[in-house]
This record gives C-alpha cells, sequence and structure tokens, in this order.
C-alpha cells in the first residue's frame, strides 16, 4: 500500500500534456442530461484540451444499457446470497432493501445470466476504446446533485424506478468493467448545486485517472468553493 501511494503521488504534479481523452458523447448529448450538466461537462472538456489533452470522441454501444445491466446483475447476485434472510426474516430489513432483495430473487435466472454476459461485452468494449484512449471522461450524473431530502426511503413507484436505473447508468459502466474512476466537481448550476465529471482509466491505472483530477483541480477553482452555511 506504501509503494501505490507513492506511485499515485507522484504522478499529480505531472500535467496532462500529450494525454488521449475519450469523451463519451453519448452520455453528455442525451436528451436526459440537464442543459445546466451538459454545459458545464463541455466547458471542463474544452478546459482540459487548453491544459494540452488530446481529446476525441469515443463510442460505447452497450453505455446506455449499464443501468439495466447493473440493476439485474446486482440485485439477482445479492438476492441469491440473502436468500435464506428472504425466506424467514424479510421483515428485518429496511423496506427499501426489502424491494432490492424481491426485485432480485422474482428476476428469471435467465435474464440475470444474459446481464452477466451482457456485462462481459460491456467491458470488453470499455477496454477497447481505452485501447485508443488514456483515460474516458462523462457526466457522474445527468442531472446536478439533488437537495437534501426531506425524508428519506423510497414511497412511490416514480422514486422506486428513478432508484433502480435513473441515475446510476452514468456511474455503473465502469463498476461493470472493473476500472478506476472517480468523480470531480466541474462548477455549479444557477440553483448552487454541483455537477460531476467522472473520470475513468485502465485497469490498476488509478495514478493516471488522478494525474487528470489533479490537473483539473489546480487549473479551476471550483474544488475551494464551499456553500454559505
Amino acid at each position: 500500500m506504501e509503494r501505490a501511494s507513492s506511485r499515485l503521488l507522484s504522478t499529480l504534479n505531472k500535467g496532462i500534456e500529450g494525454l488521449k481523452i475519450g469523451v463519451i458523447s453519448e452520455r453528455i448529448e442525451y436528451e436526459g442530461v440537464d442543459p445546466q450538466v451538459r454545459e458545464l461537462i463541455l466547458k471542463a472538456i474544452s478546459q482540459l484540451g487548453e491544459l494540452g489533452a488530446v481529446i476525441s470522441e469515443v463510442e460505447i454501444p452497450l453505455i446506455a444499457q449499464s443501468a439495466a445491466i447493473s440493476t439485474a446483475v446486482t440485485y439477482g447476485d445479492v438476492s441469491g446470497v440473502h436468500r435464506e434472510g428472504i425466506e424467514e426474516r424479510l421483515h428485518e430489513y429496511d423496506y427499501n432493501i426489502q424491494l432490492r432483495l424481491l426485485t432480485g430473487a422474482i428476476l428469471p435466472a435467465q435474464a440475470h445470466q444474459k446481464a452477466v454476459r451482457l456485462r462481459h461485452m460491456l467491458r470488453q468494449q470499455i477496454l477497447d476504446s481505452l485501447e485508443k484512449v488514456d483515460i474516458l471522461v462523462m457526466p457522474t450524473s445527468s442531472i446536478p446533485a439533488s437537495p437534501i431530502p426531506e425524508k428519506a426511503g423510497v414511497d412511490s413507484k416514480e422514486a422506486f424506478l428513478e432508484m433502480l436505473g435513473g441515475r446510476r447508468s452514468y456511474t455503473a459502466p465502469f463498476n461493470l468493467a472493473s476500472t478506476p474512476a472517480l468523480s470531480i466537481n466541474c462548477g455549479f448550476t444557477v440553483e448552487g448545486l454541483p455537477v460531476g465529471l467522472q473520470i475513468a482509466g485502465k485497469p490498476f491505472d488509478e495514478s493516471t485517472v488522478f494525474q487528470v483530477a489533479a490537473a483539473y483541480e489546480a487549473a479551476t477553482d471550483w474544488n475551494t468553493r464551499r456553500p454559505p452555511l
């Protein structure tokens, strides 16, 4: 761990001159993306180019289905692990956890197996794109950070559907692909809500991910701003 930490720190001040950054435009131009998010993400990408990075677009066909794939894989796996709990003491789980467990429990095995195959296909598409570039970038979420809710949990069909696949589609791809990724603040909406730029790299190449994030933060002041409390 000490050697890994030293290696990460050694790249933070290298800059990103000549680094190849692939932009997943589909996740930026998608109609469900908040206009303010789109504007701030595009500005952040432009700034990375001004810092010397070589910017290009990449296509990952299955990325739009990543939320559905993630839901089927994770809910199916988790319900299998908790099968005894579902059958004998479901009432002891939090209500929202019950929803997840039951969703996985009623998922047909064929659907779960297909999702696992699609996961491997998505991972390969991401790895193939990372053969052409060093880093991938896209929004962390289609919307800005949400205000703190007045109450916890899910109490409607709409809220449950949002939980199942709404904004997770923007972070799920790299979880499914087992590639390192992080999110940094790239600006605020007019309402003062932060917007995240997601930076992902090749397997075990956390150092380059941190390198890009550090270069962007050094050139901007978003990370130093604090809300009035």
